[in-house]
């Protein structure tokens, strides 16, 4: 019964291919990359952390333009 409730627990992670661009201070500059999430909502949260911390951008400067699942997977 205890393996059930782990299973159950257990999440699955998807690959995310999300594409898109953000306004850094001058110009406007593309993304593509690729994301492990749960599910949509998580890659976008993931996309907006990466940006935010790498770039400085601010969560409305980011525009993402598609998020499909599926990619390569390495």
């Amino acid at each position: 019964m205890a393996e059930t409730e782990k299973k159950e627990n257990k999440k699955e992670f998807k690959t995310f291919t999300v594409t898109g661009s953000f306004i850094d201070i001058k110009e406007t500059k593309k993304f593509s990359k690729e994301i492990k999430a749960i599910n949509e909502r998580n890659a976008e949260e993931k996309i907006m952390s990466i940006f935010g911390s790498k770039h400085g951008a601010k969560r409305r400067k980011i525009i993402i333009t598609e998020l499909k699942e599926g990619g390569k997977e390495k």
